[in-house]
């Protein structure tokens, strides 16, 4: 979803930047920056990343980590949500992708 960013212009690089700049607050049309230095300034208003950053390309996983990997919140089998916890009920020990059975534990 497009949001606004703010940017300054580089004159020694001859190119707009968000360096030395951090979001405060903003929406679709408004948004308050913070910058390190004195510039020329513009609000843009571009795609951003689950990190708010503009044009990231991070987004959440299964787990609503931002830029996670499903690992958080997956199972022994590996597949996110599924239930199946890693810890294997507490009478297992989690393999590749399956729950072992500890001694004298079945099933």
């Amino acid at each position: 979803r497009p949001s606004r960013f703010g940017m300054f212009y580089d004159e020694s690089a001859g190119v707009w930047s968000t360096a030395g700049m951090s979001f405060v607050s903003g929406d679709e049309k408004h948004v308050k920056m913070v910058s390190t230095h004195m510039s020329y300034f513009a609000s843009v208003s571009v795609s951003a990343g689950c990190d708010n950053v503009p044009l990231s390309s991070r987004v959440l996983d299964h787990c609503l980590v931002c830029g996670g990997d499903n690992g958080t919140c997956s199972g022994c089998d590996g597949i996110p949500n599924t239930g199946r916890n890693k810890g294997c009920s507490g009478h297992g020990q989690c393999g590749v992708s399956t729950c072992s059975c500890l001694f004298n534990w079945y099933g």
